[in-house]
Parts: C-alpha cells; sequence; structure tokens
C-alpha cells in the first residue's frame, strides 16, 4: 500500500510536486525585484535628505542675518523642502500600503495553490475503497 503525500508535497489539483513550479519562481523573482527596489528607493532617500542638508548649513554659514532678502530665501527654502518632505512621505506611505495589497494577494494565492481541494480528496478516497 503506497503512501499518500502530505498536504505540502501537494498542489492545488490533488498531485504530487516533486519541485517549485514556474509560478512559485516567478512570484520569488518578483518579490525579489521588489525589495531591490524598496532598498534603492530608501538609498535615494537618504542620499537626497543629506545633500539637502549639505546645502542648508553651507547656506546657513554664507547667510547675512542682517539681510532681509537672505531671511526670505531660508524661508522659501524651508517651505519648498517642506512641501517636497510631506509629498515623498504621502508618496512612500501609499506605495508601502499598495506593496502590502499586493504581498497579502501573493501570500492568499499561495495558501490556496498549496490546499488540496475536498472534491480531491473525496475521490482518492472513493478509490482506495
Amino acid at each position: 500500500m503506497k503512501e499518500t503525500p502530505g498536504r505540502d508535497e501537494r498542489d492545488g489539483k490533488g498531485t504530487v510536486m516533486a519541485e517549485p513550479t514556474n509560478v512559485d519562481r516567478i512570484r520569488m523573482a518578483a518579490l525579489e525585484r521588489i525589495e531591490r527596489a524598496e532598498q534603492r528607493y530608501k538609498l535615494g532617500l537618504v542620499v537626497m535628505v543629506a545633500v539637502d542638508a549639505v546645502f542648508a548649513v553651507l547656506f546657513f554659514l554664507l547667510m547675512d542675518f542682517h539681510d532681509r532678502l537672505h531671511w526670505l530665501l531660508v524661508i522659501g527654502l524651508c517651505g519648498i523642502c517642506g512641501v517636497i518632505v510631506v509629498c515623498v512621505i504621502n508618496l512612500s506611505i501609499y506605495v508601502d500600503s499598495a506593496m502590502q495589497t499586493v504581498l497579502k494577494a501573493i501570500l492568499a494565492r499561495d495558501q490556496n495553490d498549496n490546499k488540496t481541494p475536498l472534491t480531491a480528496l473525496g475521490q482518492e478516497s472513493s478509490e482506495k475503497h
């Protein structure tokens, strides 16, 4: 009498899976690309903040604190940088939530693929008897 493979060794149709399917490899490759893109995005954000900080420090070192035009430039700089920072933060929150939605869909699909349907179990049990 043959032992039937466990749930983890079956695909959604009740057949034995010897190795990961092409779909699993595509999913893993897509997740790896998403992770690399997120790392590049975070690195770019850090570089942007560092460059802006260097320019702001240089401006304050060279600024004539008694000149009203220089104060106007500082206020404009803070306003523009503030808007850009808020937009980048909102964009990153949106992208993170969209990515979480995609990952949840992939995981739900993966969990549904790993489950053995009841009809396949019923057919197997009736064939054994």
